[in-house]
């Protein structure tokens, strides 16, 4: 049986005041959100007939699936596409040129890391509500904008990231959250770093075998500090859940093939986070108060308008390629 899991207290005063900046800044864009009991609901041209027989219609929602490295979020993110017809967009990890370098060198590519997947998630996140709106389609985005002040927090803590880089960071980032309207919900897998740190050595993605127990153990610390915060200020309902199991019953004999794993979905866990979504009761229109984001096609002018910020191309010269 799934439970919902109890947050700890903020790890850091220096973790605190970014995110009392955090939630200060979304929250004053709440008056500026448009809600309405019109929300759009699924288009039929957007889904498969298979899709469309198997499930019902729902409104249209824009959910962000968030956890640790290795909690399960992918797998999770796909079926829970296929349960409501959802498009889902993967993280961009697989493309990001500095990724590995990172995890050799974390304190040589750190800023410019973070830099670069803010830019990826907040593209990706104008681009999911310009997809709602042009289809009616529902979105589910693995990892969003809201979780990427989670790496920064950790690595500054770590000492990866200067003082002066993690507060150009917090600029950037306030300038472009400014622009986006808060998702439907977000859901929060829990998965113990133990775990995560198991699921990583079986999956066995080369880049990622230098990832020490301790770095996991500080990024739970910070997924539960930014979204207690998030939840907390009511901009939108966040949903945790213990993912240790991938939502079965821990009594359940172990799954040890994708097939199984499957069927497991159709079951318990998977069954009752699928029903706290279609519970949520505060309605949800997918906005874009700014109008060239809006109408905007090209990404590097986007990117040109919401961060052109005085010294940011700089900051990305001085950071080796």
């Amino acid at each position: 049986m799934v439970h919902r899991s109890s947050f700890r207290a903020f790890s850091s005063s220096k973790s605190l005041e970014a995110l009392r900046w955090y939630t200060g800044t979304v929250l004053s864009r709440t008056s500026h959100m448009l809600y309405s009991n019109n929300s759009p609901t699924c288009n039929s041209k957007s889904i498969t007939e298979k899709q469309q027989e198997n499930m019902p219609c729902v409104q249209a929602k824009l959910l962000i699936v968030e956890g640790n490295i290795a909690a399960g979020k992918s797998i999770f993110s796909q079926r829970l596409g296929k349960q409501f017809g959802f498009l889902v967009h993967d993280e961009p990890a697989p493309k990001n040129p500095y990724l590995a370098k990172f995890y050799k060198e974390p304190k040589k590519y750190a800023l410019k890391l973070q830099l670069w997947l803010f830019q990826q998630r907040f593209l990706m996140y104008v681009q999911s509500l310009k997809h709602i709106m042009k289809t009616g389609q529902g979105v589910i985005l693995d990892r969003s904008v809201y979780s990427d002040l989670v790496f920064t927090n950790v690595v500054y803590n770590d000492g990866n990231i200067s003082e002066d880089g993690y507060q150009y960071y917090l600029t950037v980032r306030e300038r472009a959250m400014k622009y986006l309207q808060p998702p439907s919900a977000a859901i929060y897998l829990h998965t113990p770093p133990s775990i995560c740190f198991k699921r990583i050595a079986k999956r066995g993605r080369e880049y990622e075998q230098q990832i020490p127990l301790s770095y996991l153990a500080e990024l739970e610390r910070e997924h539960e500090n930014v979204f207690n915060s998030l939840g907390k200020s009511g901009i939108c309902p966040v949903l945790t859940y213990d993912w240790s199991n991938f939502g079965r019953n821990s009594s359940c004999e172990e799954i040890t093939d994708d097939t199984n794993k499957e069927m497991q979905f159709y079951a318990s866990g998977f069954n009752e986070i699928v029903s706290d979504i279609k519970n949520i009761k505060t309605s949800w229109m997918p906005t874009i108060s700014d109008e060239f984001l809006q109408n905007c096609d090209s990404d590097s002018d986007i990117l040109e308008k919401v961060f052109s910020i005085e010294g940011y191309e700089q900051v990305l010269r001085e950071i080796p390629d």
